[in-house]
């Protein structure tokens, strides 16, 4: 049996290359982005931001100026929602 890693399984042997597609016990949805997803979604770009290796942004960018840039200064902003994030 294998290491269920996001819809994957990774299966034992050959280096673990071996990657086999898992049941997925219910699709993620996408939806708008709310108000009420900030915290979840800072939890997630926080870390990227502050290891400074993706996005321009200064690894040392606060909460504030992250949500006005994600979220207030964009056309459109969805969430794709698993069950882990409400």
């Amino acid at each position: 049996m294998g290491l269920h890693e996001g819809g994957f399984t990774r299966t034992p042997g050959c280096g673990g290359a071996s990657l086999e597609l898992a049941p997925v016990a219910s699709p993620p949805q996408i939806r708008p982005y709310e108000p009420a997803d900030w915290p979840a979604v800072w939890a997630l770009l926080e870390l990227v931001f502050r290891a400074g290796e993706t996005f321009p942004h200064d690894p040392a960018i606060t909460e504030a100026e992250a949500r006005l840039a994600w979220m207030e200064q964009t056309q459109a902003v969805m969430v794709a929602v698993d069950g882990a994030v409400p």
